[in-house]
């Protein structure tokens, strides 16, 4: 099992271009109808973590060894698909050098002005369908969703 700071953290560095920032993560955890996890103890557990990495961060990248390297060509590296591709990188990058600030309760870094919920459904998102033994930190992370989408809405 795991607390709400771990999986946050683990989401964001391992897919650091879907959980660029805190509110995502809670976002896909509480709202998200079909996102892989469910109630177990108390806690939410990807009910796939087979399929999860196991160690993180690492950030997969066909173009890490040339990034790290410098060995990309200019023909290439000038293509402006490579150079959005780059620059997508160096941002998920950021985002991983940062996860351990994300995965903390509050922190809102990064998050768009107009960033939109996930349109949740009060029979299926986990944020309506708590169980008795919630621990408190998923309890806490609950509550925090809830303040959020007020003000961000559905």
């Amino acid at each position: 099992m795991a607390t709400l700071k771990h999986t946050i953290y683990i989401m964001v560095t391992g897919y650091p271009e879907l959980f660029p920032h805190r509110v995502a993560a809670l976002d896909h955890l509480f709202c998200v109808i079909g996102n892989g996890y469910d109630w177990k103890k108390g806690q939410l557990v990807y009910y796939k973590r087979e399929k999860v990495r196991k160690y993180a961060p690492q950030l997969p990248s066909i173009f890490e060894e040339f990034i790290t390297n410098d060995k990309l060509p200019p023909e290439i590296s000038n293509l402006p698909i490579v150079q959005n591709i780059l620059k997508k990188h160096e941002q998920a990058l950021e985002t991983v050098k940062n996860a351990k600030k994300i995965a903390t309760p509050f922190y809102y870094a990064g998050v768009p002005k107009d960033y939109k919920f996930y349109p949740w459904d009060k029979d299926y998102s986990t944020i309506f369908n708590l169980p008795e033994d919630i621990t408190p930190d998923w309890l806490e992370g609950v509550n925090e969703t809830k303040k959020l989408l007020k003000k961000y809405g559905k």
